[in-house]
């Protein structure tokens, strides 16, 4: 797993991006804005081939998440 944040005053940026031992994506969710067709714009999640609409999510939730589905 990939973790990337970036916290100020103003801004939040992230990305959690989830790989297998193949070096394949899994999950991957940020808030980049590109994607603005989303109505969940910036936040979005690329699952597999998808990219779908998510909402804003942390570090924390990622992990529940993922304890969740492979636990």
């Amino acid at each position: 797993m990939f973790i990337t944040e970036f916290v100020s005053l103003n801004e939040r940026s992230y990305s959690y991006h989830l790989q297998n031992q193949q070096n394949e994506l899994i999950q991957r969710w940020d808030n980049s804005p590109h994607h603005s067709e989303l109505e969940t714009f910036p936040h979005h999640t690329h699952l597999g081939n998808d990219i779908l609409g998510s909402k804003e999510i942390t570090l924390e939730d990622v992990l529940i998440l993922i304890s969740s589905r492979f636990g």
